[in-house]
Parts: C-alpha cells; structure tokens; sequence
C-alpha cells in the first residue's frame, strides 16, 4: 500500500510537475483541504482517486470536513484539522481519532510537517508543498505498508526538487 497526502496547495500546483514521480504507484492520494479545486485538479492529472476535505478556506465548497476510509485493512481519518485547534496541540484530534479507531490520522492546517505516534495512532501533517510555514519547507506526505502490515508515514522535503 502506497498513499500520498497534500495539504494547504492553496491554488498553486506549479510544484506537481517536479514531484510527479512520487505519485507512481499510489493506491490513492489524499489532499486535507485549502483548496478543494486543487484537489480536483489532482485527479484529472493523477491515475488514482483523490480523497479530499475542506479546509477554514473551502467553506462554500460543499465538501465534507472530514472524512473516514478504508485503504485496504487500514483504516484512515481525515481533516484539516482547524476544528481541532492542532496548532495548540493533538489532544482533541486524538480523541476523535481513537472514537473512530482510526490506525492513521491525516490533518493539515499548519502549513508545517509533522509525523507522530501518539495513544498507537499515527498522526500524519504533510505540510505544504506551496506555502510552508517557520522553519519547515516545502513538503508532502507518503505513507507506506508492507506485507507484514508495519505502517511508514514519512515526510518528502521537495525543496530540492522544485526550481
């Protein structure tokens, strides 16, 4: 299982081109929202499907604000994560994850990448890969399962890929 996650595109998706090759292979993709067209776009270029949410900038999109799915026997929720306050901390983000008994859970919001266990949870912030934010770079996410079931979220500095 090979899963991609973009957030915070914010209409600009000049870097794709750059990273396209870390999209081969993908089961699906999602994008964690700001901008919901963006994520449409995604789809029209990629060959896999495009899960998405709204994010605090999508709000006449009519899109869901968070999302709970299965890819294969992992089961996966996904937000912005604006309704959670995940720029103070993941407390709440975490109660609504382990409510679900999600294995992942995807969010965005901060502009700045993060990957961490937390109550055995994985919690999985791409960053952006258009408008980072502090110290962080332009960023996505790929998560990986192998067929012992080990879950590998990890981040991708595209900083040096994109001119």
């Amino acid at each position: 299982m090979k899963i991609v996650v973009v957030s915070d595109t914010h209409g600009d998706l000049s870097w794709l081109e750059s990273a396209r090759h870390i999209f081969d292979n993908a089961d699906c993709v999602f994008h964690l929202g700001d901008v919901v067209s963006d994520a449409k776009k995604l789809e029209e270029k990629l060959s896999c499907p495009v899960h998405y949410v709204a994010g605090n900038c999508d709000i006449a999109s009519g899109a869901d604000k968070e999302i709970l799915i299965s890819v294969g026997a992992v089961k996966i929720f996904a937000t912005h994560g604006n309704r959670y306050r995940v720029e103070n901390d993941l407390y709440a983000l975490s109660a609504q994850a382990r409510s679900v008994e999600a294995d992942i859970c995807l969010y965005g919001h901060t502009h700045v990448a993060d990957v961490t266990n937390f109550y055995g949870v994985w919690f999985v912030n791409p960053g952006s890969p258009s408008r980072p934010r502090g110290f962080s770079k332009k960023s996505l996410a790929v998560i990986e399962r192998d067929r012992h079931g080990n879950i590998y979220p990890y981040t991708v500095d595209l900083s040096a890929l994109i001119k």
